[in-house]
C-alpha cells in the first residue's frame, strides 16, 4: 500500500502544505533573539552541538538525501570572520532544517523560519537553541529582527533563508519569491550562496534528493539598494532554477493549480 498526496494550490507565494497542524501566532514584540538568561546561554551550545552530532547520522536517511555537491564553495568568502547567507528552495522538511548546520559545522547556523516554528508546545526554547529565527510580521518588530540578523552575521554565523516561505514537499520546480529577504545582504555587502534541492527518481518512481551549493554571489554595490536587492535575487533565483531544471516529481505526489482560493487543499489517497 502507498499513500498518494495530491496538492491543489492557488497562490504559490502563500499556500502552505506543511500540514503540521500547528496554529502559530505572530512573533511577539518582546521576543528575545538573544536571551540573557544564564542557564539558557550555558545550555545553548551544549544542546546545539550534541544535537548536531545526532543529526549528522540521521539527515541523509530521513530526507532521502543521496549527495551534497560543491560544499567547497562555502570557503570562498572574502572575510571568514563574518557569516554568510544561504538561499534555497523549500521542499524537504528534514534536509532544509538539518543539512546546512551539518555542512557548516563547527559554525553554528541560524535558520530564518515562519513563527509557527516557535509555536510548537514544549519545543519553543529547544528550537531557539538550535538556531530558529522567527520572521516578524509587524513593522514594530522588524528593526529588532534586522539588528539580530546583522549581529549573527557579524559574529560569523551562516544564516539560512527559504524565500519561498512555505514548504511544498518534494516539489520539483522553483516557486517565484520576492526580493525582500535580500535587503540585509545588500546593506551588509554580504556573500550569498544558492542551495538547490534537486530530485531524481529511482526504479520505483520514488525520488531521492541531491543538494547543490553555488556561489558566492555578492551584491552589486554600484546599484541603488532596491535595484541591488532585485538583481541579487534574480541571480540566485536563476541559479536555483538552472540546477532544478531536470528535477523530477515523485510518483506519489501531484500538484495542480486551482482557480479559486477556497479550493486549496491536500488530498491523501491510499492505493
Amino acid at each position: 500500500m502507498e499513500r498518494l498526496r495530491h496538492y491543489y494550490y492557488f497562490d504559490e507565494r502563500n499556500d502552505d502544505f506543511a500540514n503540521d497542524g500547528i496554529k502559530g501566532s505572530p512573533t511577539p514584540a518582546d521576543y528575545e533573539y538573544f536571551p540573557k538568561n544564564i542557564l539558557y546561554r550555558t545550555l545553548k551550545p551544549i544542546v546545539y552541538y550534541v544535537y548536531m552530532v545526532l543529526v549528522a547520522l540521521l539527515v541523509k536517511p530521513l530526507s532521502r538525501l543521496k549527495r551534497v555537491h560543491n560544499v567547497g564553495v562555502l570557503r570562498k568568502v572574502e572575510n571568514r570572520r563574518k557569516g554568510y547567507f544561504v538561499f534555497g528552495n523549500h521542499t524537504n522538511a528534514f534536509a532544509d532544517a538539518l543539512l546546512h548546520p551539518v555542512v557548516a559545522f563547527p559554525r553554528s547556523v541560524y535558520i530564518v523560519a515562519n513563527p509557527d516554528a516557535i509555536s510548537i508546545p514544549g519545543l519553543k526554547t529547544f528550537l531557539r537553541m538550535l538556531g530558529t529565527v522567527p520572521v516578524p510580521y509587524a513593522k514594530s518588530t522588524y528593526v529588532k529582527y534586522m539588528n539580530a540578523i546583522k549581529r549573527m552575521y557579524d559574529h560569523g554565523h551562516p544564516i539560512v533563508v527559504y524565500p519561498e516561505a512555505h514548504i511544498w514537499p518534494k516539489y520539483n520546480a522553483v516557486r517565484d519569491f520576492p526580493d525582500a529577504s535580500f535587503k540585509l545582504p545588500v546593506r551588509l555587502g554580504a556573500p550569498c550562496f544558492a542551495k538547490s534541492t534537486v530530485y531524481h527518481k529511482d526504479s520505483r518512481g520514488h525520488t531521492y534528493a541531491e543538494v547543490w551549493y553555488d556561489g558566492p554571489f555578492y551584491p552589486d554595490a554600484t546599484l541603488p539598494e532596491k535595484k541591488a536587492q532585485k538583481e541579487l535575487r534574480d541571480r540566485i533565483y536563476a541559479k536555483i532554477c538552472e540546477r532544478c531544471k531536470d528535477s523530477e516529481l515523485d510518483c506519489r505526489y501531484t500538484y495542480e493549480k486551482v482557480d479559486d482560493p477556497q479550493e486549496v487543499r491536500t488530498e491523501i489517497e491510499i492505493v
